[in-house]
């Protein structure tokens, strides 16, 4: 399972670190894309799916477009982190099953 994480920095100075799988982040801009008549297959803005995956991922209370302005930017971890989608004292069971 991929998981996207960084650092974000907001307008106050604040920063916070986050982390979100990669199919939580496409669910959340999908359901956004949708309520809000955005197109979400091969059109969608980069920079939007970023900024909708980190609000995801830090259960932002605040709605998306007033959160979204309180943010001066965002440093995402080189590479995707790769997670093991099951507990590695279960993968052992269940190959040996």
């Amino acid at each position: 399972m991929k998981r996207f994480s960084g650092t974000v920095t907001f307008l106050d100075g604040r920063s916070e670190r986050y982390s979100i799988s990669a199919v939580t982040a496409m669910r959340e801009w999908e359901r956004y894309a949708v309520r809000n008549k955005l197109p979400y297959a091969n059109e969608t803005p980069p920079i939007l799916l970023t900024y909708m995956a980190i609000w995801k991922a830090l259960a932002v209370e605040q709605g998306f477009d007033a959160w979204v302005d309180t943010v001066d930017g965002f440093d995402e971890d080189p590479e995707p982190d790769e997670v093991d989608p099951t507990f590695p004292d279960r993968s052992a069971e269940l190959i040996s099953s």
